[in-house]
């Protein structure tokens, strides 16, 4: 249960990082042909966005890490089930 307080904590202090996440997952679904698995992609946007906030102190990177992953798994259970609609 404390994990999950934490969770909850990292997304509201990182709602950018959470927005971006599930975006690009819906954007790995939206592609009909993907050039990348899905976790090449996770990881390769992930990347891009740490470089994108500058975020260089590793406590904050791996704080954004940990929101970017699970709001990532959010944006692709979305996808599957059709909750997403956009």
């Amino acid at each position: 249960m404390r994990a999950n307080a934490l969770a909850r904590s990292e997304q509201t202090s990182f709602p950018f990082t959470t927005t971006e996440a599930v975006h690009a997952a819906h954007r790995w679904f939206a592609d009909a042909k993907p050039s990348m698995t899905l976790a090449a992609w996770r990881d390769h946007l992930l990347a891009l966005h740490l470089a994108g906030v500058r975020a260089t102190d590793p406590r904050e990177c791996t704080a954004r890490t940990n929101v970017w992953n699970q709001a990532f798994c959010t944006g692709v259970a979305q996808a599957i089930s059709g909750a997403h609609h956009g």
